[in-house]
Formats: structure tokens, C-alpha cells, sequence
């Protein structure tokens, strides 16, 4: 999937020069406005099919931090990249079987820090850069295509490779956290853990993202924390280090990659580095980026939606925090949006998956989170049941847990609920800050059948092992939140470390970098859950059945207890 095809020669072809002058026009009319608004629709050339012995490559450029987003259906394709600054153009050329489909120009722009603070502890590089992106529409199901990139419509990056999906069963991976930094991966002080050689998160994610390209899965998608360092207050400005460790997997060329924003992502080169379809659009109120704008105080920012075959995948921004009072605000957008989504796609999907970054059912260090508490009071997990939602894929507390299946009456009245039937006790840790594990396999649900519609709830651990938390530990002095099985609430009410969430069917700290694995089909959705260093034997396995058609109705254990 990820052959790099040789340069062509210009020199095989006859009618090389009526195809150079026949580009060379098309480039000059569409360089005209070099400085276009994202908004407005992409400038498309399209071609009739040339072979590629035929197309100038001129001199290599070689893009930095290059990457796939989904777009907002299986006809699109968008990309996104780096360069040298000032070079305010963006291109992609499309090629099928070797001959060159289109060439489509995209936007550009400098890459400008907030303030003017000088770095200290990080690697800036805002002076030096720029960012690139475009996409391409009118692409083929199940379609092998080549693309390559230029900042100037005459040199042009290595052909890479993509393919589209074809309709019907397909699978997708999700990871979270990889939370990528310069340092080492957090297992010298969790004995039995995984370490990778050499021991640092930027390996640990290389090879989480190469055991998901041999499985030639054709999506990933993210539970958010792409990268670690998010800057302060007054200069929100990320390593660019970390972001040239995170893209260098070089399947990261060939597999599409849906962002979501973590509370490790609040700064501007989120919006730089990614470019998914359909974001909602502000004014700005800082320094003009072009037609960038980031706003970090609007509700939706970031949030955004797209239709994967049969799935209708809502990306949701629970990353940047959130103070009580403006948590209904920030809900109700959400619930919007999924609205927006549900309606603009009605009948052309069988499952609704909703992907953001806060989990609400973890079991971790970050369970008494104020802002995941915030918005679970303001119903953020009751939007979820009531629009249908079936998956929701989250991470943040850097372990695994699976919720049993909530319905609309658990919404309520979470700390009321009884779920002894299906449930037992959890094991309580070991002593001390390094208890490493709360294990419910044995409680885990075998068969659940529903007379309404539900929604299972699934957080992820870190997918470079960058760092872990332990399960059962509270990191915040919360009062409110969470609720346990035994009808109390908050941190002080978990005393002995050992309480289950009322929500908790699996939840363990396997201390690996992981991945989940999706298959998919109109009537279920299998879930496979895999430690880097373990690709053979699931860590946890469910298969989430549809009864008669409706919602999730059927939860079915696989894991052979």
C-alpha cells in the first residue's frame, strides 16, 4: 500500500509538449488568487487521463508532516502539510493507474505563534513555516489512486499511495492519546509493562500505526491528545517536534486520519496540522490567520462530522476545558451538531459512532475530571441515548474501560442505578501509587437484551505509552462527580481506591501502548480491543448486535467466559 512509485521520464512520450502547455495554462488561471478563502470551493483541472510518463515532476519537493483526513463522504479526499514559509499555494495532483485524473488547488498559510514570547523549553519554528491544505472530490469506490503535493504548482513530493473503500462491510481503528512527546514511554516504574526499543512514545506510536496498517485498515480514528505540549495561556504554541514525531509513520500517507481535539491539543497548530471536513466557521478575534480561525471560545470549534460508508462518524470537542456555568452552552451545541449531521445524512447510514475526547465511563485518575463532570451534570451522555448515538469513543484517563449499555432511565439518575444482576464487586488495587489494575473481565456482560435504544461507551488507553494512570485514583477533589455503583458520588466517596463507577463492566491498565479495532456491517459492529505487543489474542472482545432492525438492542460478549 505504501510503494513509492519512481520518478517518470519526461522524455518517452511524443506529445509531452502539448501536455506541459495545456498544465502550464491551467496553473497560471488557477494561480491567480493565490490567497483563497478555505470556504470557497477548491479550484479543480480536471484532465483527461494521461499517462504518467507524461507529467513534468520537475525538481523533488518534499513536504513536511504530510497527512490524510476523511472527507465529508467517500468521494473526498483531503490533505494536509507543511512548508517553507511564505509559499502561500497548495496543490494535489490525482493520478489512477498511472495517469493523472486532476489537479486541484487547495489554501495556504504562515504559520504565526500567538504572542511574540520567545520559546524557551519547545521548539517553535513559527517563523520558518507554513501550512497546506486541499482536497479532492469525485473520487471512485474502491478505487486505488496515487497523489502527490506541491507548494507551487511546478515541483512536486513522491506519489503516494490511497485507496477508497468499497460499499458494504468495512473496518476502522481508533487510538487515543498517543500524546506524543520527546521523552521516554512511562513503563521503568510499572513492573510487567511494555516497552518499546528504543523506549519513547514517538516508537510506541510508529509501531501502533504499523500493526494497524497491516491489517490494511482504511480509517483511523482518534480519541484526541495528538501531541503533549499545549503552551500556557498567553501563547498557545505546540512543539512542532512533537508533530513531525507524530506524522512520521509513513502509513500515515496512505490511511486517512480523523482528529478530535484533546486538552493537549488547545493551541494553534491543531488547526494547522489537520484539515477534516465540514468545521463549523468563526470570526476571529485574534491576529488574521488567513482563513484559518480558531477560536477557542466558541462552542463548537473543531467539532465536525463525515459519512463512512454506512457509519455516520460525529467528531465532538470535549478537549478544551470547560467552566460550569458554560457547560449547557457547550452541550447544546453538541447536540446540535449531531442533529445537523443526523438530518443532512438521514437514511443513507446504519450506525451513528460519535468520537470525542473526555470519557465519561472511566475508571482512571481522571474520573473525578471537572469538566467531564460539568458536562455529564449538563447532559452530555443523555444527548448521546437521545439521538441514537450507538458508539462513543473517547480516552483522556489513559486506561481501557467499557460501560454497559446506557439507556435513557440510566441518564437520570445516575447514582441510583442497580446493576448488581450483571455486575460483581471490583478488586480492589494494590497499595500504593503504582496499583496498576482493577480487573471486571469476569463481570463482563455475556448477553444484554434491551427494549429501547442504547448507547456502550468505550475509552481507550494511551496509543503510544507515553503515560499511564492508575485505575481507582482520584486526580481531582470533585464533590460531584463521578457516581458510583453504590448510589455515592465524588472523590472523597472512593476512599479505598476500589469503587466501580455505576456505569464499569471492563475496565483495566494493561500498561501497553493499544488500538481497537472496528468491523462493520449493517447489522453489527464487532470490537476488538489489542496491546501492541499482542496482536494475536484480543484484550477484550464484544460484538454489538441490532434487534430488528431498530438501535443497539443485543450485546454480545466474545471473550469466551
Amino acid at each position: 500500500m505504501f510503494r513509492i512509485p519512481k520518478r517518470a521520464s519526461i522524455f518517452n512520450h511524443l506529445p509531452l509538449f502539448s501536455v506541459t502547455a495545456a498544465l502550464l495554462m491551467a496553473f497560471m488561471a488557477l494561480s491567480c488568487n493565490e490567497e483563497r478563502d478555505e470556504r470557497a470551493p477548491a479550484q479543480l483541472l480536471v484532465l483527461p487521463v494521461m499517462e504518467a510518463a507524461a507529467v513534468d515532476e520537475g525538481t523533488r519537493f518534499e513536504p513536511t508532516m504530510l497527512g490524510l483526513a476523511p472527507g465529508a463522504t467517500n468521494s473526498e479526499m483531503r490533505f494536509n502539510w507543511y512548508g517553507a514559509k511564505r509559499v502561500s499555494k497548495a496543490w494535489v495532483r490525482l493520478f489512477r493507474n498511472g495517469g493523472l485524473v486532476s489537479v486541484t488547488a487547495g489554501t495556504s498559510g504562515v504559520v504565526l505563534p500567538r504572542t511574540t514570547n520567545t520559546c524557551t523549553d519547545y521548539d517553535c519554528r513559527n517563523d520558518s513555516l507554513s501550512w497546506h491544505k486541499a482536497s479532492v472530490t469525485g473520487l471512485s469506490p474502491a478505487t486505488a489512486y496515487e497523489y502527490s503535493v506541491s507548494n507551487d504548482s511546478v515541483n512536486w513530493s513522491h506519489r503516494y499511495e490511497f485507496k477508497t473503500p468499497a460499499a458494504g462491510p468495512f473496518s476502522f481503528a481508533f487510538v487515543t492519546d498517543p500524546q506524543i512527546t520527546r521523552g521516554n514511554q512511562d513503563c521503568s516504574s510499572w513492573g510487567g509493562g511494555y516497552c518499546s526499543t528504543p523506549n519513547t512514545a514517538a516508537q510506541g506510536w510508529l509501531e501502533v500505526v504499523g500493526k494497524i496498517a497491516a491489517r490494511n485498515i482504511p480509517l483511523i480514528v482518534s480519541g484526541g491528545d495528538q501531541v503533549d505540549h499545549y503552551g500556557t495561556t498567553s501563547n498557545l504554541t505546540a512543539d512542532e517536534g512533537e508533530y513531525e514525531r507524530f506524522f512520521a509513520p509513513a502509513p500515515l500517507r496512505s490511511i486517512p486520519f480523523a482528529p478530535v481535539m484533546g486538552n493537549h491539543d488547545v493551541h494553534d497548530q491543531f488547526a494547522y496540522h489537520f484539515n477534516p471536513p465540514n468545521l463549523p466557521r468563526y470570526s476571529c478575534s485574534y491576529p488574521v490567520r488567513q482563513d484559518v480561525c480558531y477560536d477557542m471560545s466558541t462552542q463548537n470549534a473543531h467539532s465536525y462530522y463525515y459519512l463512512y460508508n454506512n457509519v455516520l462518524f460525529i467528531a465532538l470537542n470535549s478537549g478544551n476545558y470547560v467552566q460550569e456555568s458554560a457547560a449547557a452552552g457547550r452541550v447544546k451545541a453538541m447536540d446540535d451538531l449531531i442533529k445537523k449531521a443526523k438530518t443532512e445524512h438521514s437514511g443513507q447510514y446504519d450506525w451513528i459512532i460519535v468520537h470525542h475526547h473526555r470519557s465519561t465511563h472511566c475508571q482512571g485518575s481522571q474520573m473525578t475530571d471537572p469538566t467531564t463532570g460539568y458536562l455529564v451534570a449538563a447532559g452530555l451522555n443523555k444527548i448521546m441515548v437521545q439521538n441514537g448515538v450507538h458508539l462513543v469513543l473517547s480516552g483522556h484517563d489513559h486506561t481501557y474501560s467499557r460501560s454497559h449499555v446506557i439507556t435513557v432511565a440510566d441518564t437520570t439518575a445516575p447514582g441510583k442505578i442497580d446493576l448488581s444482576a450483571t455486575s460483581a464487586a471490583a478488586t480492589a488495587p494494590t497499595t500504593g501509587s503504582s496499583a496498576g489494575k482493577i480487573n471486571m473481565s469476569a463481570a463482563g456482560e455475556r448477553t444484554v437484551t434491551l427494549d429501547t435504544a442504547g448507547t456502550l461507551f468505550i475509552g481507550g488507553t494511551s496509543a503510544s505509552g507515553g503515560k499511564y494512570y492508575p485505575l481507582g485514583y482520584s486526580s481531582d477533589a470533585n464533590a460531584n462527580y463521578p457516581f458510583f455503583r453504590d448510589g455515592t458520588k465524588g472523590a472523597a466517596a472512593n476512599t479505598n481506591h476500589g469503587k466501580p463507577t455505576w456505569a464499569a463492566n471492563v475496565y483495566e491498565q494493561r500498561r501497553s501502548p493499544e488500538y481497537i479495532i472496528f468491523d462493520v456491517d449493517r447489522s453489527s459492529i464487532r470490537m476488538r480491543a489489542f496491546k501492541v505487543n499482542d496482536d494475536a489474542s484480543p484484550a477484550d472482545e464484544v460484538t454489538i448486535v441490532k434487534k430488528g432492525g431498530g438501535n443497539t438492542s443485543i450485546l454480545r460478549d466474545l471473550r469466551g467466559f
